[in-house]
């Protein structure tokens, strides 16, 4: 587990890492970490120590994207109902609708990839989920 109280020292980690192939966790928000992980598999441009990593880490621009998308689908269930649900939320997450409505990476990143992917990613996460209550 990393604490990072200095942000310019954990965005160097973050930069030295990332050109190595590898990505910092979000360990607050690992839904966010897990749905930026299921995109670099659909990006042809990344590879093994490839300097795009950092778009996709902890302080990259494509992860900080899709943190907002998840706050805004937890505050728009947060408003409609008397709190949010998960079930809600992973509806709003897995239809395309909010991608179209924020269009987040235009012209980079479909609608259709970010839906996929978030699917793909709520699978996973309910299988990791359902493994760790079986092991315990």
């Amino acid at each position: 587990f990393l604490a990072y109280d200095h942000t310019h020292t954990m965005e160097r980690a973050v930069d030295t890492t990332s050109k190595l192939g590898f990505m910092l966790r979000d360990l607050h928000y690992e839904f966010a970490s897990r749905f930026v992980d299921e995109l670099p598999i659909q990006d042809k441009r990344i590879g093994e120590r490839n300097a795009h990593f950092k778009n996709y880490s902890l302080f990259g621009r494509i992860y900080l994207v899709l943190l907002i998308i998840i706050k805004e689908a937890i505050a728009t269930e947060t408003t409609a109902t008397a709190g949010p649900s998960s079930v809600t939320i992973e509806a709003i997450l897995s239809r395309k609708a909010i991608y179209d409505r924020l269009r987040p990476f235009r012209k980079e990143i479909s609608a259709l990839k970010l839906t996929s992917s978030a699917r793909t990613c709520l699978e996973k996460f309910k299988m990791t989920i359902k493994h760790a209550v079986f092991t315990t």
